[in-house]
């Protein structure tokens, strides 16, 4: 039988506020195109430089989603170590990598488009290219975050607290948004960023108190049914 736990306002609101916003971000940023090719590279490029305000704006809103998904998985990794204590706290540390390789994606677009901005369009082309390329400080924490996320669902579907679908929507929704976080293909950004949010929303409903159908009734009636 599944327990109902008791979702705190600021873990509640960040369950919702992160999917949410990083789902914006992913309508606004633009993606790196997938590898460091010349035509490639030049395309991601020109998108920054035909419109550097929206990607200014997709940028700062991958930084303020992976923030705001920090309470979401402390509190989704505390109600995961109910049952499996180690693997629950492993499955949380991870996730928060995780965070901080989505929060690198965003300060990466940012770099990105002061290069842009500062430099000709070949320079920066080059440029992009050389440090873009295979950057570990973004790979590696997001490969730890896509693990944390589906160790994260294990432990939180077998800890009997949380809807065993919500709990695989969000293992899912995580890994997928975590490593769809560069790109290359807008729809997937999207789409997972859309599963993290029905699992994590799933979620925050589930855990709403359910009215007490005696609560209502008077005192006569309530006597009455006992």
């Amino acid at each position: 039988m599944t327990t109902k736990p008791r979702i705190p306002v600021i873990a509640g609101a960040s369950l919702i506020a992160a999917p949410l916003v990083l789902l914006v971000a992913r309508t606004l940023n633009v993606p790196w195109p997938g590898d460091s090719g010349v035509v490639k590279v030049g395309r991601y490029v020109q998108q920054i430089a035909d419109d550097p305000v929206r990607s200014d704006l997709g940028a700062a809103l991958v930084l303020l989603g992976a923030v705001l998904l920090l309470p979401a998985v402390l509190y989704l990794g505390a109600v995961a170590r109910t049952r499996t204590r180690r693997l629950g706290a492993v499955a949380m540390a991870l996730t928060v990598v995780g965070c901080v390789g989505i929060a690198n994606v965003g300060a990466v677009s940012a770099i990105d488009r002061k290069i842009v901005q500062h430099s000709p369009t070949p320079v920066a082309v080059e440029v992009i290219r050389q440090y873009d390329a295979n950057n570990p400080i973004v790979d590696m924490p997001i490969l730890l975050g896509v693990l944390g996320f589906i160790l994260l669902a294990v432990c939180l579907f077998r800890s009997r607290r949380v809807p065993r679908v919500a709990a695989i929507l969000i293992g899912l929704g995580g890994a997928a948004t975590t490593i769809t976080s560069q790109g290359p293909i807008r729809p997937l950004l999207l789409t997972a960023a859309g599963i993290l949010l029905i699992g994590q929303g799933w979620l925050v409903v589930a855990a709403r108190p359910t009215a007490d159908p005696q609560a209502s009734e008077p005192p006569a009636a309530v006597a009455a049914h006992r």
